[in-house]
């Protein structure tokens, strides 16, 4: 379980050390699958020794937990100019996401592979909370739950994201977005 890295008074030495130890599993991760680098080498690459990293982090899930909490947060600054309850809110969401993985397809194609259905499950749920968050604001009235709602809409671009970047020869980004709005956007079912 994270120690609460979000909220508690953070150093100058405890942010380069988050920021060194995200940086070092995001290069890790561009080399070779989330399932097969260890804490070890984690640190190694960042210079912090192991029991600094278990001062912040349980295991290298809690740190990707971490980082993907942070580009979660990072989309929602770039949402903040639209209204939760519009479809250009929606729209740029999708957009932030599928540039975020058109610029990181080492990264994200990494958690794809084999053994590493957690790391999935990590960006799926930052992906459920920051929709979650949007469905709440939107004030509109929906004919299932909202938590439910959200976990679809995540999973369901998951899904396609996946089969993009397995497919990723015969499809467009752009495409790819005009895929989610037929299939997924929550204004087709008002």
């Amino acid at each position: 379980m994270m120690k609460d890295a979000t909220q508690r008074k953070q150093t100058v030495a405890t942010k380069k050390n988050y920021a060194a130890l995200g940086k070092a599993l995001r290069e890790l991760m561009e080399e070779k699958e989330f399932g097969a680098i260890s804490v070890q080498e984690i640190c190694a690459k960042a210079l912090v020794p192991r029991a600094t990293f278990y001062n912040y982090f349980a295991d290298k899930y809690d740190l990707l937990k971490f980082r993907f909490r942070q580009l979660a947060d990072s989309m929602a600054d770039k949402l903040k100019n639209y209204d939760a309850g519009s479809r250009e809110y929606f729209d740029k969401f999708v957009s932030i996401v599928i540039e975020y993985v058109d610029a990181n397809r080492n990264l994200i194609s990494g958690l794809l592979k084999a053994g590493s259905g957690m790391g999935l499950a990590i960006i799926e749920k930052a992906l459920s909370e920051r929709l979650y968050e949007y469905l709440l604001r939107s004030e509109r009235s929906y004919k299932v739950p909202t938590e439910l709602l959200s976990e679809f809409y995540a999973g369901s671009i998951i899904f396609m994201v996946k089969w993009w970047l397995e497919n990723e020869t015969s499809y467009k980004k752009e495409e790819l977005a005009l895929f989610i709005d037929l299939l997924v956007n929550p204004y087709r079912f008002i």
